[in-house]
């Protein structure tokens, strides 16, 4: 049996992607935290805009005015993961070669697509079986796609109510799309790792450079209504909140930040994340193979305390990064001298320019928002926190 010929509109930018998870956050009186994650698979919630000709506007108001097709999914390419063909997708054929499938972890048997050419005009099928650089479709194409032509993953929407359509004065209108995504199938990290140090995840990308700090202490006033106020708190140790955005500049750092996001399940896990900051200052500078470092901040008297802060990146003249856990403090004439675990032999780049803590932190919430303005060109914001204890 053929597909359809059809002129397939692509989401544009900005195209957000909204993962959610629950977790219940219990916070005791010293600031200590338990957490309990609802599941590990999110809900996802896409939002774009779509730009509709008058034909596809009345089709689109015929839609959603009878209920039982208002609330039947619809299918909406997910242009952050297509894939590219390397050969023509003839007309009766079933076998699509594309590219690279190493990081679609969509590509399954039973998964909608769009094979979409030039111009717009493609098809839409399901996929009966995909391996090595091979998709092949339940159906074949009646028309001819050339080489270059990109075949997207389609998600199945269910529509939130009362959705808006900006009519222009033209032939054309712009449809702002909004729902939730039915099956989350596909939406993992696929060929990709999570960084780790100490059996924790880590975060390991430097962020833009924007985002803001508070500094939370759990502290209340204590007003009687008349005389001196005080305030007070129980925790046992105060908190630091800051955010940053990262830009996502291709598939495998798409899949990477999935696969980490995946790990963590919004509040639920708690992660280490550089704060890409000289927050120590080093005395002189490391040999080899050395088991310490030596910093000219009261280091012992100022962080050693802090759960959070027990742990170090240093950055390399090379760019590199090294983690290292600190394992103890002595004092020396103008310095503190950190123990950690051997450096390299040959420390890259040859010097160390920067020491940061590596921070225990949680996200700060269960959702988190990637928006695409291109097909693989992202960005992702978050907000986390310290975590006590």
């Amino acid at each position: 049996m053929a597909l359809a010929a059809e002129t397939i509109r692509l989401p544009e930018g900005p195209y957000r992607q909204r993962l959610a998870w629950t977790t219940s956050v219990l916070t005791a009186a010293d600031g200590s935290e338990q957490r309990q994650s609802a599941g590990a698979t999110p809900r996802v919630y896409l939002s774009a805009a779509l730009s509709l000709t008058d034909a596809e506007i009345r089709a689109l108001r015929a839609r959603q005015r009878a209920p039982a097709t208002a609330i039947a999914a619809y299918e909406l390419p997910r242009v952050s993961d297509s894939v590219r063909t390397t050969t023509e997708f003839a007309s009766g054929n079933y076998l699509i070669n594309v590219d690279d499938l190493s990081l679609a972890g969509w590509a399954t048997a039973g998964q909608r697509v769009a094979v979409i050419g030039p111009g717009g005009v493609g098809v839409r099928g399901e996929i009966a079986s995909a391996s090595g650089l091979e998709i092949e479709l339940t159906d074949t194409t009646p028309i001819d796609l050339p080489a270059g032509s990109r075949v997207y993953p389609l998600d199945s929407v269910l529509l939130d109510d009362a959705q808006q359509v900006e009519r222009w004065p033209v032939a054309l209108s712009r449809w702002q799309i909004a729902g939730r995504v039915a099956s989350t199938s596909g939406w993992g990290g696929t060929g990709a790792s999570v960084t780790t140090h100490d059996s924790l995840p880590v975060l390991p990308w430097r962020p833009l450079g924007d985002g803001s700090e508070t500094y939370p202490t759990g502290s209340v006033y204590v007003d009687a209504g008349f005389g001196a106020v005080t305030s007070s708190t129980t925790w046992d140790d105060g908190r630091i909140q800051r955010g940053g955005s990262w830009l996502i500049r291709t598939p495998a750092e798409r899949q990477a930040w999935r696969a980490l996001l995946a790990t963590l399940r919004g509040r639920w896990r708690p992660f280490l994340a550089p704060t890409w900051r000289p927050d120590l200052t080093l005395y002189e500078q490391p040999a080899g193979s050395a088991t310490a470092i030596r910093v000219t901040e009261d280091y012992a008297g100022l962080w050693a305390t802090s759960p959070s802060h027990t742990r170090l990146q240093l950055e390399c003249a090379d760019g590199s990064v090294l983690y290292r856990t600190i394992s103890g403090t002595s004092s020396g004439s103008g310095y503190q001298q950190l123990t950690i675990s051997a450096l390299p032999s040959t420390i890259p780049g040859g010097s160390i320019r920067a020491v940061s803590f590596l921070e225990v932190v949680r996200l700060d919430a269960d959702d988190v928002v990637i928006e695409y303005a291109g097909s693989h060109d992202g960005r992702i914001a978050l907000r986390m926190i310290t975590v006590p204890g």
